[in-house]
């Protein structure tokens, strides 16, 4: 039997929501020429049944089941080093690949044979599948045929993209750099910051890549490295960014470099760092640290919040006509919860926040944040708060039916950001029962 040309290392813990979907869209790729092959990292919800199930249906997929968990990048790493085809890609578990991604990438390596990575535009996909537009930062890459090595790492810097990390590469190319990722790739038992970036710089260094800018790769957010929690401390954040700095100077610079390589990718490494450390979702990481590094900061933030943000402004307003004795269970534990909560307190006033509820605690026990606890959707008719109130800023719709699924029938729902998702709902009768309810009590 002829080995397939491509493998595709789809890697997974405990990816039962979007599992299926991610293995559908490279079952439904115009190239056929593959292996699928599942990384299951010990997982202990519902996606070894998924993954059985998949490859029983099709001789293409087949699963690799990690007994014990070796964490993420273990898991990612042995994937790479279990592949023998010619053609390599890595994949997670929530992503959706466009049906000509395999063809497109395959082609571009076809007619570039010193190219060791073929990638592609992406598109951003909200957590609920809603499409978030095209990513800008691979505008700036292109086919680097012709450039010397110090070209192409200062042309990658320029863009400093990491969804490269997630298309073709020629798996000797992708092997030749696996060192990068077992010798940067952890730092304090975390996986180091940027690490996707320190990564590709090497490959791109070591050779030439080709591109196209037709995005073929859709990209959900949420992924690991944004999440705030991760690296714990204020110290620990900086030991990453410090990492991140030294990884990439390792890996983009080379001995044999003149002096005006070695300062052109000077000023791309520096120029990329501003670029990153300055984009919204690491800007927001940073705030995160410092704040709770200097509480009074986080406090007077957290004020300024409750009153300038006019989604905030509004909850406050209507908390204040909220009967005495009130209780509101937040729905959502997510990014938005931790990186709000102080400010959504202070705007509840005297209003207190009983519980969060999220559907992460159904399978598991549940971490209390900042003394909060959290519980199960279904934890709601035993608690019977005054309110449900909504946490999310990207997928505030999808979260408010759930949330009106689960509530008991005398308790509203309210949304923080868009308060017309709340009209036409059962929650909206339980909002006028309670402002009845406040217009002949003592406000608070």
């Amino acid at each position: 039997m002829t080995a397939p040309r491509v493998t595709i290392g789809l890697v997974v813990r405990n990816g039962e929501k979007h599992l299926a979907a991610a293995v559908r869209s490279f079952l439904a790729q115009t190239f056929t020429d593959f292996e699928l092959v599942i990384h299951d990292n010990a997982s202990t919800d519902a996606t070894p049944a998924i993954a059985a199930e998949l490859a029983a249906a099709d001789p293409r997929i087949r699963v690799a089941r990690r007994v014990q968990n070796i964490g993420a990048l273990g898991n990612l790493i042995a994937a790479g080093e279990e592949a023998t085809s010619e053609y390599f890609c890595w994949a997670a578990h929530d992503d959706v690949r466009e049906p000509t991604f395999l063809a497109t990438l395959v082609e571009l390596l076809d007619q570039t044979p010193s190219a060791g990575l073929a990638c592609c535009a992406v598109r951003d996909m909200l957590p609920d599948g809603s499409d978030a537009g095209i990513r800008p930062e691979t505008a700036s890459l292109r086919t680097s045929v012709g450039m010397r090595p110090a070209e192409r790492v200062a042309m990658y810097l320029r863009g400093g993209a990491g969804t490269p990390f997630y298309g073709l590469f020629r798996t000797r190319a992708m092997q030749a750099s696996l060192d990068v990722l077992r010798r940067d790739g952890v730092l304090n038992g975390v996986p180091l910051l940027g690490l996707d970036m320190v990564y590709l710089a090497d490959v791109v260094r070591q050779s030439d890549l080709a591109m196209t800018h037709e995005p073929l790769l859709r990209f959900r957010y949420g992924g690991w490295s944004h999440r705030l929690d991760v690296y714990g401390s204020l110290a620990a954040y900086l030991r990453h960014a410090r990492g991140l700095m030294s990884g990439l100077r390792r890996s983009s610079r080379d001995s044999s470099d003149s002096f005006i390589d070695r300062l052109r990718l000077r000023f791309a490494r520096a120029g990329f760092l501003a670029r990153y450390f300055a984009s919204p979702p690491m800007r927001r990481m940073s705030w995160h640290y410092v704040s709770n590094a200097v509480p009074l900061l986080r406090r007077i933030e957290a004020w300024w919040a409750s009153r300038s943000s006019p989604p905030l402004a509004a909850l406050r307003r209507r908390a204040r006509r909220l009967p005495v004795g009130s209780s509101v269970v937040l729905f959502g534990a997510g990014k938005h919860t931790r990186r709000r909560l102080d400010a959504i307190r202070i705007a509840l006033g005297r209003v207190r926040i009983t519980a969060i509820a999220d559907d992460a605690a159904s399978t598991a026990p549940a971490t209390p944040i900042d003394g909060i606890p959290v519980v199960a959707p279904g934890e709601l008719a035993r608690l019977r708060p005054t309110i449900v109130l909504v946490s999310s800023d990207t997928y505030e719709a999808a979260m408010c039916r759930r949330a009106e699924a689960c509530v008991p029938n005398e308790t509203a729902v309210w949304t923080l950001y868009d308060t017309t998702l709340e009209r036409g709902s059962r929650a909206s009768t339980s909002a006028k029962n309670a402002s009845r309810a406040s217009s002949v009590s003592t406000p608070v």
